[in-house]
């Protein structure tokens, strides 16, 4: 554990920030039905044993503008209003996350400036 008063080191937060945010540019969007239980001690909710689960996922990489979408031909057939929500969900996704990059970027080039002006490089 690190000393609270410690500076923390610029170029290795860059490298965190770096590594993380390969895995920002990836969403995955989820959208389930089928019988479920809660667990108040765990607070989550899981499918029954052998619940007959229906729905759609998403996987979007804004990186590669890849959207991969895969859905069960029920889910497709008898949920339109669901479909559409997950559709919802997918526009947001991707305008958060490129928010995300966005404010990533900012905070990096920042960083990038404060260390430059730091070893007299301005």
């Amino acid at each position: 554990m690190s000393d609270s008063n410690e500076t923390p080191d610029p170029k290795s937060w860059l490298e965190k920030v770096a590594g993380q945010a390969t895995k920002m540019v990836n969403l995955e969007i989820k959208t389930y039905i089928g019988d479920m239980t809660y667990v108040e001690a765990d607070k989550k909710a899981s499918f029954t044993n052998n619940a007959n689960v229906e729905g759609i996922h998403s996987t979007i990489n804004l990186l590669q503008g890849d959207i991969r979408t895969e859905m069960s031909k029920n889910f497709h057939d008898n949920y339109q209003d669901l479909l559409k929500f997950h559709q919802t969900r997918e526009k947001n996704g991707q305008e958060i996350i490129k928010n995300n990059i966005a404010l990533v970027k900012e905070l990096v080039e920042t960083i990038t400036d404060f260390m430059s002006e730091d070893n007299g490089d301005s």
